[in-house]
Protein backbone atom coordinates (compact mmCIF):
# COMPACT_ATOMS: atom_id res chain seq x y z
CA UNK A 1 0.00 0.00 0.00
CA UNK A 2 1.91 3.25 -1.29
CA UNK A 3 1.72 5.97 1.86
CA UNK A 4 -0.14 9.05 1.24
CA UNK A 5 2.23 11.95 1.09
CA UNK A 6 2.00 15.21 3.23
CA UNK A 7 3.71 18.99 3.87
CA UNK A 8 2.67 20.07 6.98
CA UNK A 9 3.11 23.24 8.80
CA UNK A 10 3.54 24.72 11.91
CA UNK A 11 5.47 27.90 13.47
CA UNK A 12 6.35 26.08 16.27
CA UNK A 13 9.30 23.44 16.44
CA UNK A 14 8.17 21.26 19.20
CA UNK A 15 4.16 21.14 17.95
CA UNK A 16 5.48 20.13 14.38
CA UNK A 17 7.69 17.31 15.58
CA UNK A 18 5.11 15.56 17.22
CA UNK A 19 2.79 15.92 14.96
CA UNK A 20 5.14 14.22 12.64
CA UNK A 21 6.18 12.06 14.28
CA UNK A 22 2.41 11.21 14.98
CA UNK A 23 1.66 10.92 11.85
CA UNK A 24 5.27 8.54 10.33
CA UNK A 25 3.71 6.10 12.89
CA UNK A 26 1.12 5.48 10.67
CA UNK A 27 2.21 2.85 7.97
CA UNK A 28 -0.80 4.91 5.86
CA UNK A 29 1.12 8.64 5.45
CA UNK A 30 4.45 9.59 4.71
CA UNK A 31 5.88 12.90 5.42
CA UNK A 32 7.84 14.92 2.15
CA UNK A 33 7.77 18.47 3.15
CA UNK A 34 7.16 20.80 6.16
CA UNK A 35 7.76 24.24 7.06
CA UNK A 36 7.04 27.00 9.35
CA UNK A 37 5.59 29.96 7.71
CA UNK A 38 2.99 30.67 5.04
CA UNK A 39 5.56 31.30 2.56
CA UNK A 40 7.60 28.04 2.94
CA UNK A 41 4.52 25.99 3.06
CA UNK A 42 3.03 27.21 -0.46
CA UNK A 43 7.15 26.32 -1.38
CA UNK A 44 6.85 22.80 0.12
CA UNK A 45 3.60 22.41 -1.34
CA UNK A 46 5.09 23.41 -4.98
CA UNK A 47 8.11 21.26 -4.61
CA UNK A 48 6.49 17.82 -3.11
CA UNK A 49 2.80 17.87 -4.77
CA UNK A 50 1.72 16.16 -1.93
CA UNK A 51 -1.87 14.06 -1.59
CA UNK A 52 -2.41 15.83 1.58
CA UNK A 53 -1.39 19.55 3.23
CA UNK A 54 -2.05 19.65 7.36
CA UNK A 55 -1.97 23.40 8.44
CA UNK A 56 -1.64 25.31 11.17
CA UNK A 57 -4.58 28.23 10.97
CA UNK A 58 -2.25 31.06 11.80
CA UNK A 59 1.71 31.00 11.19
CA UNK A 60 4.02 34.49 11.66
CA UNK A 61 5.09 35.91 8.19
CA UNK A 62 8.21 38.63 9.08
CA UNK A 63 6.68 40.57 11.23
CA UNK A 64 3.14 40.35 11.04
CA UNK A 65 0.75 36.60 11.72
CA UNK A 66 -0.55 35.35 8.38
CA UNK A 67 -4.55 35.49 8.26
CA UNK A 68 -5.70 31.97 7.98
CA UNK A 69 -8.78 32.31 6.22
CA UNK A 70 -6.22 34.20 3.12
CA UNK A 71 -4.14 30.71 3.54
CA UNK A 72 -6.65 28.29 2.92
CA UNK A 73 -8.27 30.43 0.38
CA UNK A 74 -4.60 30.54 -1.45
CA UNK A 75 -3.92 27.03 -0.84
CA UNK A 76 -7.02 25.79 -2.65
CA UNK A 77 -6.61 28.48 -5.20
CA UNK A 78 -3.30 27.41 -6.42
CA UNK A 79 -3.28 24.21 -5.31
CA UNK A 80 -7.39 23.12 -6.07
CA UNK A 81 -6.93 19.07 -6.03
CA UNK A 82 -4.67 18.89 -3.05
CA UNK A 83 -7.15 18.57 0.25
CA UNK A 84 -5.98 20.87 3.31
CA UNK A 85 -6.59 20.11 6.60
CA UNK A 86 -6.76 22.22 9.12
CA UNK A 87 -5.03 22.34 12.68
CA UNK A 88 -5.98 24.64 15.10
CA UNK A 89 -6.60 26.04 18.27
CA UNK A 90 -9.63 28.04 17.63
CA UNK A 91 -13.48 26.38 18.38
CA UNK A 92 -15.50 29.07 17.13
CA UNK A 93 -18.25 27.47 15.31
CA UNK A 94 -18.27 30.85 13.01
CA UNK A 95 -14.96 30.45 12.26
CA UNK A 96 -14.76 27.12 11.44
CA UNK A 97 -17.60 27.35 9.08
CA UNK A 98 -15.91 29.44 7.15
CA UNK A 99 -13.09 27.58 7.02
CA UNK A 100 -14.88 25.16 5.72
CA UNK A 101 -16.66 27.59 3.31
CA UNK A 102 -12.85 28.27 1.89
CA UNK A 103 -12.69 24.90 0.87
CA UNK A 104 -10.41 22.93 4.05
CA UNK A 105 -11.52 19.36 3.99
CA UNK A 106 -11.30 19.06 7.82
CA UNK A 107 -10.85 21.50 10.72
CA UNK A 108 -9.20 19.50 13.75
CA UNK A 109 -8.77 21.04 17.20
CA UNK A 110 -5.29 21.00 18.76
CA UNK A 111 -7.42 19.39 21.62
CA UNK A 112 -8.46 17.03 20.01
CA UNK A 113 -7.95 13.25 20.65
CA UNK A 114 -4.58 12.42 18.06
CA UNK A 115 -6.65 9.41 16.69
CA UNK A 116 -8.96 12.20 15.15
CA UNK A 117 -6.48 13.66 13.21
CA UNK A 118 -5.63 10.18 11.50
CA UNK A 119 -9.37 9.70 10.93
CA UNK A 120 -9.51 13.28 9.12
CA UNK A 121 -6.24 12.36 6.70
CA UNK A 122 -7.29 8.95 6.26
CA UNK A 123 -10.50 10.74 5.14
CA UNK A 124 -8.73 13.16 2.85
CA UNK A 125 -6.71 9.79 1.32
CA UNK A 126 -9.58 7.95 0.32
CA UNK A 127 -11.49 11.20 -0.65
CA UNK A 128 -14.85 10.95 1.33
CA UNK A 129 -16.49 13.22 3.48
CA UNK A 130 -15.39 13.49 7.13
CA UNK A 131 -16.11 16.00 9.73
CA UNK A 132 -14.60 16.45 13.29
CA UNK A 133 -16.01 16.81 16.41
CA UNK A 134 -15.45 20.07 16.42
CA UNK A 135 -17.53 20.54 13.37
CA UNK A 136 -20.05 18.37 14.13
CA UNK A 137 -20.65 20.45 17.64
CA UNK A 138 -21.10 23.88 15.24
CA UNK A 139 -23.68 22.04 13.62
CA UNK A 140 -25.63 21.15 16.87
CA UNK A 141 -24.79 24.00 18.54
CA UNK A 142 -26.12 26.52 16.01
CA UNK A 143 -23.94 29.61 14.69
CA UNK A 144 -25.84 32.30 16.59
CA UNK A 145 -25.69 30.35 19.84
CA UNK A 146 -22.02 32.07 21.28
CA UNK A 147 -21.12 34.65 19.47
CA UNK A 148 -24.51 37.39 20.31
CA UNK A 149 -24.56 36.34 24.14
CA UNK A 150 -21.96 38.23 26.32
CA UNK A 151 -22.08 41.20 23.78
CA UNK A 152 -23.21 44.90 24.97
CA UNK A 153 -25.33 46.79 23.00
CA UNK A 154 -22.73 49.20 22.31
CA UNK A 155 -20.33 46.43 21.11
CA UNK A 156 -22.57 45.02 19.25
CA UNK A 157 -22.98 47.95 17.56
CA UNK A 158 -19.21 48.87 17.10
CA UNK A 159 -19.03 44.93 15.48
CA UNK A 160 -21.71 45.46 13.05
CA UNK A 161 -20.13 48.87 11.93
CA UNK A 162 -16.57 47.65 11.53
CA UNK A 163 -18.22 44.39 9.70
CA UNK A 164 -19.73 46.81 7.26
CA UNK A 165 -16.19 48.29 6.31
CA UNK A 166 -16.13 51.42 8.64
CA UNK A 167 -12.94 52.25 10.72
CA UNK A 168 -12.89 52.99 14.19
CA UNK A 169 -12.60 56.75 13.98
CA UNK A 170 -15.46 56.56 11.48
CA UNK A 171 -17.59 54.60 14.15
CA UNK A 172 -16.39 57.27 17.11
CA UNK A 173 -17.58 59.97 14.73
CA UNK A 174 -20.55 58.04 13.87
CA UNK A 175 -21.68 57.29 17.53
CA UNK A 176 -20.39 60.77 18.87
CA UNK A 177 -17.58 58.01 20.97
CA UNK A 178 -13.94 58.63 21.76
CA UNK A 179 -11.90 56.71 19.42
CA UNK A 180 -10.57 55.25 22.64
CA UNK A 181 -13.79 54.45 23.81
CA UNK A 182 -14.67 52.50 20.27
CA UNK A 183 -11.78 50.77 20.17
CA UNK A 184 -11.50 49.47 24.10
CA UNK A 185 -15.36 48.42 22.72
CA UNK A 186 -13.93 46.82 20.06
CA UNK A 187 -10.99 44.76 21.72
CA UNK A 188 -14.05 43.51 24.69
CA UNK A 189 -16.38 42.49 21.52
CA UNK A 190 -12.92 40.40 19.84
CA UNK A 191 -12.29 39.09 23.32
CA UNK A 192 -16.01 37.53 23.49
CA UNK A 193 -16.06 36.21 20.31
CA UNK A 194 -12.82 34.71 20.17
CA UNK A 195 -11.57 36.63 17.44
CA UNK A 196 -7.84 37.36 17.07
CA UNK A 197 -7.82 39.48 13.80
CA UNK A 198 -9.78 42.35 12.32
CA UNK A 199 -11.04 39.94 9.64
CA UNK A 200 -12.04 37.22 11.85
CA UNK A 201 -14.00 40.06 13.85
CA UNK A 202 -15.48 41.00 10.09
CA UNK A 203 -16.50 37.00 9.31
CA UNK A 204 -18.03 37.20 12.46
CA UNK A 205 -19.69 40.20 12.46
CA UNK A 206 -21.41 39.09 9.17
CA UNK A 207 -22.69 36.27 10.06
CA UNK A 208 -24.13 38.04 13.66
CA UNK A 209 -26.05 40.36 11.00
CA UNK A 210 -27.12 37.27 9.12
CA UNK A 211 -28.70 35.83 11.71
CA UNK A 212 -30.48 38.85 13.16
Amino acid sequence: MLRARLVIADDHPLVLAGIRELIEQDVRFGVVGQAADPAALLEAVHAHQPDIVLTDYSMPAGQDTCDGFRLIARLRRVFPHIPVVVLTMITSPTMVEEMYRLGAFAVVTKASDPRELLSALSAARSGRGYRCSVSRRTSLVGLDAPPRRGLSPRELEVVRLFSNGERVSDIAYRLSRSRCTVSAQKRSAMRKLGARTDQELVVIGRSLAMLS
